[in-house]
Parts: C-alpha cells; structure tokens; sequence
C-alpha cells in the first residue's frame, strides 16, 4: 500500500455527468498517478471519485450529492 505522503496532491482531472444510466465505462490506464476521476451519477446523486494513488494501487470514493448541487 503506497505511504500517506503519496496520497498528498491528489489532482481532479475530469468530471463525468452520467445521465441516463447506473454504469459508466472508463479506461482507468490512461489516469496517472496523482489524478482523479469523478463520476457523477445524476439519476441516483451520487459522486464516485476514482485516484491512481500509485502502485497499481486506486482509491474509490462515494458521497451522495445534495439536492442543492445542480449539473
């Protein structure tokens, strides 16, 4: 497991709306090390954050979306 000092400068490089579905497809070898995905699965209002924390190593994330966040 990468140490914690790995994990400090986490960059977000993309948002994706998903609209219409309960999936998304994403080709995660292209995400560096340092670099976050978000989903944001508009239907359910729930964010998954996805980060290549090294290593071959990805931390997931989910949080529901308050009803105040508009897309």
């Amino acid at each position: 497991m990468p140490s914690t000092l790995q994990l400090q400068g986490l960059s977000l490089v993309e948002t994706i709306p998903v609209t219409t579905t309960d999936y998304a497809d994403y080709n995660f070898s292209k995400l560096n090390p340092n670099e976050c995905v978000v989903f944001w699965f508009q239907k359910n209002r729930v964010a998954v954050l996805v980060c290549n924390i090294g290593n071959g190593y990805y931390r997931v994330a989910t949080k529901p979306v308050p009803p105040t966040v508009k897309p």
